[in-house]
């Protein structure tokens, strides 16, 4: 989430796809690899009928909401996906 606590708009009714990516990628960073692919392989699910991601997707219905298709969560997707392969990981990352 971007945030969590209630301001002049209300409570928030959508998370940041971005940060859960994120978030996957510092499990991978931690040495949580399992935990980082599985929530890989479930955050998939939010992709639209093609493919893309929005900028959110709402909590109560995990309908897609926001800007679509949102680069940032295309990107770090991308970057997360070959970080999560070994061999490409051995091959091309080093940080």
């Amino acid at each position: 989430m971007r945030y969590a606590s209630e301001d002049d708009c209300g409570s928030p009714e959508s998370a940041f796809l971005f940060c859960r990516f994120r978030l996957m990628d510092a499990w991978r960073k931690l040495g949580r690899r399992d935990e980082a692919t599985d929530m890989f392989n479930d955050a998939l699910q939010y992709r639209s009928r093609h493919g893309l991601f929005a900028e959110d997707v709402r909590l109560q219905t995990d309908q897609l909401c926001g800007n679509c298709s949102q680069t940032y969560s295309l990107v770090v997707l991308i970057l997360l996906a070959t970080r999560l392969l070994r061999n490409w990981e051995d091959r091309y990352w080093h940080d």
